[in-house]
């Protein structure tokens, strides 16, 4: 719980509460009433249904604001956890503990949900381009440089900026010995994130999401002012968006038994 006005005042420093890939030195969430986001909701669910894909619910559409605020550290703890528990020969569940910590016994199962079927939908709107995400003080690990098609795979939702700025400064450690990268990721026709700023807590930020499971092989890299740059292609493994074709679903309404009677022989 916080107290609503503080939001409303200027941060000093950078903000914690954002992925860190979207901090920022002077920013402070807005709060907005669903009402103010019914225009810009209404012109992208008519780009959806332009494409047949089904609209953004307003389930969807809660999820998705929620996710671009301080709920994203819980979000992302319980997908990161979960699946380090699932990967064999992995003795130290610092993740897992971390969720733990974090979340309890909360899993925000139907939550995530929403979050990457709004993602999903979303994506569909989205143009090639590259996408930048900072990490600070930290370096990638050994095994994403071994292996067969170098890289790896992000459990949680990855938050990415389109302002390659952003993105060079957050990883621009103060700390000059610390390690500091910049993941470069090329989005292409198929596979791409959702533009999520027109929703955003943070209306300065330029969010693009990615859904969980987006795995990233490495294609380059280099230094840029102290700032490894990795250059990064993007494959995302996850439910793709279902058209709408009313003949399908007309086929398929046919088939279902007309008469009560039938459906209970049927089971």
């Amino acid at each position: 719980m916080v107290d609503p006005n503080s939001l409303m005042e200027p941060l000093s420093g950078k903000d914690v509460r954002l992925p860190s890939d979207q901090a920022n030195f002077t920013g402070a969430r807005k709060p907005k009433p669903p009402s103010e986001f019914a225009l810009k909701l209404d012109a992208r669910n008519k780009q959806l249904e332009a494409i047949d894909i089904g609209k953004l619910c307003m389930q969807e559409f809660h999820a998705a604001r929620l996710y671009t605020g301080p709920m994203f550290m819980k979000y992302n703890a319980v997908l990161r956890g979960l699946g380090e528990e699932r990967m064999p020969n992995v003795t130290s569940k610092v993740l897992f503990e971390n969720m733990k910590k974090l979340c309890g016994d909360s899993r925000y199962v139907t939550t995530l949900h929403c979050i990457n079927s709004a993602i999903v939908k979303l994506s569909r709107l989205a143009k090639p381009q590259t996408v930048y995400r900072g990490l600070s003080g930290r370096a990638l690990p050994s095994e994403f440089w071994r292996g067969q098609g170098h890289g790896g795979v992000e459990f949680a939702f990855m938050s990415t900026t389109a302002d390659r700025e952003v993105a060079m400064r957050y990883a621009k450690a103060e700390n000059k010995e610390a390690a500091s990268c910049v993941m470069e990721v090329q989005m292409d026709m198929i596979d791409r994130g959702a533009d999520l700023s027109w929703l955003s807590q943070y209306p300065d930020s330029r969010d693009i999401v990615f859904p969980p499971y987006t795995a990233l092989e490495v294609e380059g890299g280099d230094s840029e002012e102290g700032v490894l740059v990795v250059r990064l292609s993007a494959r995302v493994k996850c439910a793709r968006a279902q058209p709408r074709h009313p003949a399908i679903t007309r086929a398929c309404l046919s088939l279902v038994p007309s008469s009560p009677v039938s459906l209970r022989v049927a089971a």
